[in-house]
């Protein structure tokens, strides 16, 4: 049975509808109102399909601003995860899962680059030791 995840819209009034079906994800675009005209399969997130679809309809403006709110969110995700990442430094949870450090943890469980754990790492200790860093990470001045 399929379920429903989201309706959208875009700046032509088109109405899409985002399913569930099992382990795939439907795609129903809407050009009228009760006229579904085209129908896709898609292995993947819905969500990234939506932004795909209405990115293409994007002027520049557009583009320009949802990117610099995208930065902004992307900032205050590294921080979160920076943020968890010294709890579970603080707790030794990558011990208990048998890995040898942090570093080995991000690497191998969480699938981060090296050069990718090795930074979230030093910030994290420089937030441990700076805790006002947090704000100009978040801001991006730092």
């Amino acid at each position: 049975m399929p379920r429903l995840l989201g309706i959208h819209s875009n700046s032509h009034q088109n109405a899409l509808f985002c399913l569930e079906w099992g382990d795939r994800f439907l795609l129903l675009l809407e050009k009228h109102p009760a006229d579904i005209i085209a129908t896709e399969r898609w292995c993947g997130s819905c969500k990234t399909h939506v932004m795909q679809f209405f990115m293409k309809e994007l002027n520049s403006s557009e583009l320009i601003s949802r990117t610099m709110t995208l930065v902004a969110e992307e900032r205050r995700i590294t921080l979160a995860l920076i943020e968890h990442l010294a709890e579970i430094s603080r707790r030794r949870v990558y011990a208990e899962l048998g890995y040898s450090s942090l570093w080995d943890f991000a690497t191998r469980e969480l699938g981060l680059s090296e050069g990718a754990a090795q930074r979230r790492i030093q910030a994290m200790r420089l937030l441990r030791d700076v805790p006002e860093a947090a704000e100009a990470l978040e801001s991006g001045r730092l």
